[in-house]
């Protein structure tokens, strides 16, 4: 969930790990380009805007940039388009593209 707050924009992501325990992070922070850290981890968020419509947040770890996504709403105003850019555990870059249409 992406919800505006006083700061800025406030995400809520709850996913399983890989045992299938349920796990919830909320992290956000002002549209400013910050490092803002991410409670109870090791890393830090950042969030800018790109100029065309769509918002960038940059994960880090110890200030290396470990995982990026982009994600803009398109034109119905319900779908969102999220590309993610990171790197798998020998360096090598990978890019995924979703499509997420907002549930009532």
């Amino acid at each position: 969930m992406i919800e505006a707050s006083h700061a800025g924009l406030q995400f809520t992501l709850d996913v399983d790990d890989a045992d299938g325990k349920p796990m919830r992070f909320v992290y956000g922070g002002a549209i400013d380009g910050g490092d803002v850290p991410i409670p109870g981890t090791a890393m830090t968020l950042a969030l800018t805007e790109p100029g065309d419509g769509s918002i960038e947040s940059t994960l880090k770890k110890a200030g290396v940039v470990i995982d990026r996504w982009t994600r803009t709403v398109l034109e119905d105003g319900a779908t969102m388009s999220i590309t993610q850019h990171g790197f798998t555990d020998d360096g090598e870059s990978f890019r995924n593209n979703g499509i997420y249409r907002r549930a009532s």
